[in-house]
């Protein structure tokens, strides 16, 4: 289940190029559709919501509450407009969705473990997707997944989308067989052992004795 997040709201009335005056004050504009409700205006701490933002990213819903009002309502971050130098939050948009709506996300992939396979090669582990497309209803959603290497058990192991466990109400959207991790084995390593090998089945030389001065006066 995913993990429960809450955001407290103000109303905004600043608009327009005066926002800019908002975020001097550590404020950030905030915006709140979706389905069911008016567009609304809105305004949080950036501090705050920075907080926020990193324990929810794209896939966790959000509880949201707004000063003055009894009742409170389920979100996803749907965009974040940052500053370009320093990446900071100049305006959020917030998605309402409801309980029973299915949603399709990205879910983070987190390697954990050690692969026998990978010390078995004398090579590394390789991870070739960072997030799996999934699609269940919000508060089943998984704020992450995680892959376990054990997995990986022989030198030519892979880890397949399919292979990685789901909990419970959600599935899979992701091509099953697109692999997820892999071992690699350094180029260089790859070489020398085919030169030792080609060396190996090479013919033997042949060393035959050096003929004496007598024998060829003899002759």
């Amino acid at each position: 289940m995913a993990e429960q997040i809450t955001l407290r709201l103000e109303p905004r009335t600043v608009l327009g190029k005066q926002v800019k005056a908002l975020r001097r004050a550590g404020i950030t504009p905030v915006h709140l559709y979706g389905r069911g409700i008016a567009s609304r205006s809105l305004q949080a701490p950036s501090s705050e919501l920075l907080k926020v933002l990193a324990r929810a990213g794209r896939n966790t819903p959000i509880t949201v509450t707004i000063a003055g009002s009894h009742t409170s309502n389920l979100a996803m971050v749907r965009n974040v407009q940052r500053e370009p130098v320093n990446r900071t939050p100049l305006h959020v948009d917030l998605l309402r969705v409801d309980l029973e709506q299915l949603i399709t996300v990205e879910v983070r992939l987190v390697l954990k473990g050690d692969s026998a396979g990978a010390r078995l090669a004398g090579g590394t582990v390789a991870q070739r997707m960072y997030y799996l497309e999934v699609v269940a209803r919000p508060l089943d959603l998984p704020h992450q997944l995680e892959v376990n290497l054990a997995g990986l058990a022989e030198a030519n192991s892979v880890l397949r989308a399919g292979d990685v466990p789901l909990p419970p109400n959600v599935s899979l959207v992701t091509n099953p067989e697109a692999i997820v991790a892999a071992i690699e084995v350094a180029r260089e390593e790859v070489v020398a052992e085919a030169a030792v090998a080609e060396a190996g089945a090479a013919e033997p030389e042949v060393i035959r004795p050096a003929r004496s001065e007598e024998a060829e006066e003899e002759k």
